[in-house]
């Protein structure tokens, strides 16, 4: 997971660099979370709801762990996410109720 400030400070790094022209740099969080985690730690934030536990019958799609080795991007950018992914999820929570919108609801239409 990578939050989008991270994410935009990796890219600009990246096309600032010049001389890395052609290169394949990862950019990715530090945390391994898995998905039930992650589920966990979004409702954590949100203060409310329920986890539904994946079904058993979807595991054959399962696309298992996914981890990104940034540590390219540390040595040739000088760059680290500086965002954990709790300090992420609480951000856009806090954007989202700031809104007025509520949270697992879809926003109102005008």
């Amino acid at each position: 997971m990578l939050d989008v400030e991270d994410a935009v400070d990796g890219l600009l790094a990246a096309a600032c660099a010049s001389a890395l022209d052609g290169e394949i740099i990862n950019l990715g969080g530090t945390e391994v979370t898995t998905v039930g985690e992650l589920a966990r730690s979004v409702l954590a934030a949100v203060g409310s709801g329920t986890l539904v536990p994946f079904p058993v019958e979807r595991k054959t799609i399962d696309i298992g762990s996914i981890y990104l080795d940034c540590s390219k991007a540390a040595r040739l950018l000088k760059w680290r996410p500086r965002v954990s992914l709790h300090e992420g999820l609480a951000r856009t929570v806090a954007s989202i109720v700031s809104t007025g919108e509520s949270i697992g609801r879809p926003a109102s239409t005008p």
